[in-house]
């Protein structure tokens, strides 16, 4: 058993408590005790101050980016102001010391042209019985026409897809929510054809909790197997109007947003009463998280002016 300090104590009572009241705080509490066991290994076994906190953000030497210490101090922040209430000598800590440090990177919203062209070179990858490559070009497809995360997607059963009523139920999600997807007749379909093509390859029968994508030899694909396969053929891609220095997989759940609202607007409906069906879809709580994955994009410009001039007019010289 790991020794106490102060600290350690008054973490874990401030973890459970915010816990009792409904909080997960699963990536806090990482941090949290990350700090913690920084303190003991210091042997600093007093109150908190923004001296020790300053240490262990700053961990690491000159060469650790100001934004991780902001995001090892984002997760302290909260704890300090409780300990500061609740823990005699604790130090109020100062309001961002390493400024914002989740300022919102450009991501590379992806044409239809790029996505297609993603799916056909998916079929280059090496994949001794076929199965890699296709997985691959499945993957791309579905997470573009379902803003799904990677994560969800390696975490998919069989018995997850529903061809009948055309769902795919995503388990626990990163709320820790489950969310059924409707699927159009077309996606249901490329779908099953995949199943199909798995299943003529691989001769052991696959169980409703089998996953449903899969890579060579019909193992279970992982979240870094998908990048890497992903990593050979997205160089293709290019994202010089981003602020990535290469395409990301992940960029397709902002495409799949962006995408979404243009259609939308297309359609004439009203994306401000319409938008929490997309934050709902996307497995999101609150609207706010879903405009994290919405660009302004010239092409959503574009109709958003035509929008606006249609209900107020355009601008006439004299």
């Amino acid at each position: 058993m790991l020794d106490c300090n102060q600290i350690t104590a008054q973490v874990e009572e401030y973890l459970q408590y915010m816990q009792g009241i409904g909080y997960s705080l699963e990536a806090t509490s990482v941090t949290l005790r990350s700090f913690a066991r920084f303190t003991r290994e210091n042997n600093y076994d007093h109150p908190l101050t923004w001296k020790i906190v300053r240490s262990y953000c700053e961990r690491g030497g000159a060469d650790v980016p100001m934004k991780t210490k902001g995001r090892r101090f984002e997760a302290i922040a909260p704890f300090g102001h409780y300990a500061s209430m609740f823990f005699p000598g604790s130090e109020q800590l100062p309001l961002l010391p390493y400024g914002r440090c989740h300022q919102r990177p450009r991501p590379h919203i992806y044409s239809d042209e790029e996505i297609v062209m993603l799916m056909e070179k998916s079929r280059t990858v090496y994949s001794p019985d076929g199965l890699r490559s296709l997985t691959l070009e499945t993957v791309i497809g579905f997470m573009a026409v379902t803003g799904a995360r990677t994560s969800e997607v390696v975490n998919l059963k069989l018995a997850d897809v529903d061809f009948i009523d055309k769902l795919v139920l995503i388990r626990m999600g990163k709320n820790g929510k489950d969310r059924l997807l409707p699927l159009k007749d077309s996606v249901a379909d490329t779908l099953r054809r995949y199943q199909k093509a798995i299943d003529e390859k691989i001769s052991a029968r696959r169980s409703p909790d089998s996953s449903f994508f899969v890579t060579t030899g019909g193992k279970p694909i992982g979240s870094r197997g998908i990048e890497y396969a992903f990593s050979r053929i997205r160089d293709c891609v290019d994202v010089s109007d981003s602020d990535y220095n290469v395409p990301i997989l992940y960029h397709l759940r902002h495409t799949f947003a962006c995408r979404t609202v243009r259609n939308w607007i297309l359609d004439g409906q009203d994306v401000n009463k319409t938008l929490y069906t997309l934050t709902t879809y996307l497995g999101h709580c609150h609207p706010e998280d879903t405009y994290w994955y919405l660009s302004a994009t010239p092409e959503l410009m574009k109709l958003a002016s035509s929008r606006y001039e249609e209900v107020f007019g355009g601008y006439e010289n004299d």
